[in-house]
């Protein structure tokens, strides 16, 4: 049996990496025209689904198999979700299944137990600016359920970060608005008051909904590619 006679998995890393290694799989055995992406950013409701599904009972064009990929499926909704199941139990012919998803607990337990897990590293650079990506990204309960795997000196690092992108020290991929400054630096305190907290066996499940409810993700925007620094 192949790799990918089973539906995949992918978790870890970021966002970017995830997609990366989807697309890295799917073309191994399929080629673009026999490839479809769902976006979960863009689509994820039932009909969504629903059409992809269409698209794995379809014989392939001209590569071995059909695959598709849902990107960030924990974004999917429930009946969506759902609507996935019957191919995950059972693929059809020549067809493949990749998703990505933060962590394996973000997708119902019947979804992500029919795939086989993929589990990406995760460096200390990836951690930080990968999971703010995934915040910015995901609804409020998929930043719920990021937060409970959430590496406070990372998160806090990342934060200062932003903060000292904003007096012109450095260029990270997330910048901050001036009129926001004050507040982030509010946050980045806060940050080092629960990180204290927590040494002190104070409840992490609880202080970490603090972080997720206290976040200012308003605050900060994009850096656009083309004014980072190289």
């Amino acid at each position: 049996m192949s790799i990918m006679s089973l539906p995949i998995l992918i978790i870890g890393g970021s966002s970017k990496s995830r997609k990366g290694s989807a697309e890295d799989f799917a073309a191994k055995h399929s080629s673009t025209f026999d490839t479809t992406i769902l976006d979960t950013r863009e689509a994820s409701g039932i009909g969504d689904v629903r059409n992809i599904n269409k698209k794995l009972a379809l014989r392939p064009y001209e590569s071995s198999s059909q695959t598709v990929i849902v990107l960030e499926a924990q974004n999917l909704t429930i009946e969506a979700q759902n609507a996935l199941l019957k191919n995950l139990e059972e693929a059809p012919e020549a067809a493949n299944i990749i998703l990505t998803a933060p962590t394996a607990e973000s997708l119902l337990s019947t979804v992500a137990s029919r795939c086989q897990k993929m589990q990406l590293p995760i460096g200390e650079e990836e951690t930080s600016w990968g999971q703010l990506e995934d915040f910015f990204q995901g609804s409020f309960y998929q930043r719920y359920i990021s937060a409970a795997s959430l590496n406070l000196d990372s998160w806090l690092d990342t934060w200062r970060k932003i903060l000292r992108a904003g007096v012109g020290i450095g260029s990270p991929p997330f910048i901050p608005a001036p009129e926001h400054l004050r507040r982030i630096l509010n946050y980045v305190k806060l940050l080092c008051k629960l990180r204290s907290l927590i040494k002190r066996k104070a409840s992490p499940k609880l202080l970490k909904t603090i972080i997720l409810l206290e976040a200012p993700l308003a605050a900060i925007k994009r850096q656009q590619p083309e004014n980072r620094e190289q």
